[in-house]
């Protein structure tokens, strides 16, 4: 089914053909329907023909509730759908909607006005996109061109050894933030989450690698009690409708420090003045609740198991919030060039063939 229920746009331009799944919610000026010569399904032979009709007589009746809901949602999904005309084709139509079309007008097809229908103006305007800081603007700021690539066009990225081993740290931390069983309990979660990593990446941690995660994880356990007091949520999802655009947010843990809300965002890399973007816009996102007291913000570096506090300016928040709306205004006009080429980024990109050739350079 998920074949024929592919995600996404269609192309402009063209007719989509919808599966009745993908039709509910939407309304269309004119809809026109056939097949009303139908009856649903007769569960009486059934159960004259059953040998056990006594025994079977429940399961029938119950088969045939939902062959009956089945036959008459795809007709209800039809006539619901429909804005300014619905339209039936059949002149043959079965008792089961008799009632429904005695009440509408007979017309032949030679006197049919299309005229005679409201005019539905067309529309070109595009669903409003969210963006997040990881996948959509730090990933414009890293290169334009492969954000075009990963985001606009869907090509798969290659999940590089580091990646996946943050990744690893990050889905073992949130289990131990949401259930308190794993918290004494490392080595069978980081067992479970490697599982389930390796059968999604087709990639094998090495035990190097698996040690080093258990040694991180445990030390984070004994001093996570000094970066919070009560945990208010881990993996905590925020939108928010920003200067005309739709932003979206994951945030590490949410807690509680004194009476404020604290954020922490956990990494695994060296500094750098992104993580500060980020939880900017993660503050950002929580002013709705917050109603003007300032949400206190916390980089965690996970290999040096060190907390750095930010604090920030309302001028250098501002300043970093005009950042971020002028690469989303970048992104919705389309603007994707190649980034300058510098060696450690655009050597170990996947499209570097794309930008530069390195007989080139």
């Amino acid at each position: 089914m998920n074949e024929f229920e592919k995600k996404g746009e269609f192309p402009k331009g063209c007719i989509p053909f919808l599966t009745i799944h993908q039709s509910k919610g939407l309304e269309f000026p004119i809809v026109i329907v056939s097949s009303l010569y139908q009856n649903p399904p007769i569960y009486r032979e059934k159960i004259r023909k059953s040998y056990d009709s006594l025994f079977q007589k429940k399961k029938l009746l119950q088969e045939h509730n939902e062959e009956l809901y089945d036959f008459y949602r795809k007709f209800y999904v039809a006539f619901s759908r429909a804005k300014n005309a619905l339209v039936f084709l059949d002149y043959d139509v079965s008792s089961s909607f008799q009632a429904l079309v005695r009440h509408s007008v007979e017309i032949s097809s030679d006197h049919f006005q299309w005229e005679d229908i409201l005019e539905e103006k067309y529309s070109t305007s595009e669903e409003t996109a969210s963006y997040s800081y990881t996948t959509d603007i730090a990933l414009y700021d890293l290169c334009p061109r492969k954000y075009f690539f990963l985001r606009k066009i869907s090509f798969p990225s290659i999940e590089k050894e580091k990646m996946l081993f943050g990744n690893l740290l990050h889905r073992c931390l949130e289990k131990m933030h949401k259930y308190e069983k794993y918290k004494n309990g490392i080595e069978i979660l980081l067992t479970k989450e490697k599982e389930n990593l390796e059968k999604r990446s087709k990639f094998s941690f090495q035990k190097e690698e698996l040690e080093k995660a258990r040694a991180i994880l445990e030390e984070y356990r004994e001093k996570s009690e000094m970066l919070y007091e009560n945990i208010l949520q881990a993996e905590r999802k925020e939108f928010l409708e920003w200067r005309g655009s739709m932003l979206y947010g994951e945030i590490d843990l949410l807690a509680f420090q004194g009476e404020q809300w604290k954020i922490i965002d956990f990494k695994t890399g060296t500094e750098n003045p992104m993580y500060i973007e980020q939880l900017v816009l993660y503050q950002e996102l929580l002013k709705k609740y917050q109603k003007g007291q300032d949400v206190l913000l916390s980089l965690y570096y996970l290999l040096e198991q060190r907390e750095e506090k930010i604090e920030l300016s309302l001028e250098e928040r501002e300043k970093i919030l005009d950042k971020i709306q002028s690469t989303i205004q970048k992104i919705q006009k389309k603007d994707f060039p190649k980034r300058e080429y510098q060696e450690e980024i655009c050597d170990a990109c996947e499209f570097y063939a794309f930008c530069y050739r390195k007989e080139n350079l």
